[in-house]
């Protein structure tokens, strides 16, 4: 089974879904390196660099970013942040973190011109998988979700100490619909974490652990 995009490429379900994991996580590590910068008011964050990054981006790895949009560094939008093709947009691999002024950097422009790594990049699980599964009944419908991150590194640098413990997570959602003459609504309880596991996807970010969340859509 294939998935068509409105650019017309084509894509399998695997590939589809896979794609759309490592996004998301990628997308969850940028917004947590920002939370970090903003508890210590710092404005400057440093991009990762790796080899074979497509030409657009190769031209801001491995630089800075003023949030802000401070002279003499790059902005915001320089780097496509929020765009589907820029910074952490889909498929990007690239990470940042918070920076302090004057201090060293992680790469020289020497560095940046013949940068290339022989380990996984930082945070992209060697191995990653989902199942989404549903069931349908008259006006319930029952979802199940099962993701998948295998282990990964949180440096370019695979070492031990680097090392990241593979993790999974389980989601479950039950909704109910009603209708009638004037209105559609669907009720639905979904329970996130249900096994209520301990996971970091950053290193010392951990995430909820079993949590609920009800919602009801209403359709005039």
């Amino acid at each position: 089974a294939y998935i068509t995009y409105p650019s017309g490429r084509n894509m399998s379900i695997e590939s589809a879904v896979r794609m759309n994991i490592v996004t998301s996580v990628n997308q969850t590590c940028g917004k947590l390196q920002e939370m970090r910068a903003e508890e210590m008011g710092w404005d400057l964050m440093e991009l990762t660099a790796h080899a074979g990054a497509r030409p657009e981006h190769a031209e801001w790895q491995g630089k800075i970013v003023s949030r802000s949009g401070q002279k003499g560094y790059l902005s915001l939008n320089d780097i496509g942040y929020g765009e589907v093709t820029g910074f952490k947009g889909v498929n990007c691999r690239h990470d940042w973190s918070p920076y302090l002024k004057g201090s060293s950097l992680t790469y020289t422009n020497k560095e940046l011109e013949k940068i290339t790594y022989g380990g996984q990049i930082a945070y992209i699980p060697w191995n990653s998988g989902s199942l989404i599964v549903g069931l349908q009944h008259r006006r319930w419908n029952l979802n199940y979700s099962f993701i998948y991150i295998g282990e990964r590194y949180r440096a370019s640098a695979n070492t031990p100490e680097n090392y990241e413990q593979p993790w999974y997570t389980s989601d479950v959602s039950l909704s109910r619909s009603f209708i009638n003459s004037k209105f559609d609504c669907k009720l639905t309880l979904e329970v996130n974490n249900l096994l209520s596991q301990d996971y970091e996807v950053v290193l010392n970010y951990p995430m909820p652990k079993r949590n609920y969340k009800l919602t009801l859509t209403v359709e005039i």
